[in-house]
């Protein structure tokens, strides 16, 4: 039950309200595409049509691009974010090191 109140009581800020509003159109766009991917794909084996192929291909790439895109949205999602690495503790000697193996 925490859980779930954890979940929905914090608030977006502006970058993340962006990288939503990005992802719901990369979204529509790649739901899009998938239909008519698969329809040019079908006349194009059934058919064998000039340039059927082409527009397969050109939805195909939109498909990867949107996807690339849609993952691009992380940076909006992490604008915010600070990550803070610590500093090396002593050289551990990795040549004694010993593995066990059961």
């Amino acid at each position: 039950m925490n859980f779930v109140i954890l979940i929905f009581s914090f608030k977006l800020t502006g970058p993340e309200i962006q990288s939503l509003r990005y992802k719901k159109s990369i979204l529509k766009t790649y739901f899009f595409c998938i239909p008519l991917l698969v329809y040019f794909y079908y006349r194009h084996n059934e058919y064998c049509e000039p340039y059927v192929y082409s527009v397969f291909c050109l939805l195909e790439y939109v498909i990867v691009l949107s996807n690339m895109c849609y993952h691009m949205t992380a940076y909006l999602d992490l604008a915010e974010v600070t990550v803070v690495l610590p500093k090396r503790g002593p050289q551990h000697d990795l040549s004694k090191a010993t593995m066990q193996i059961t």
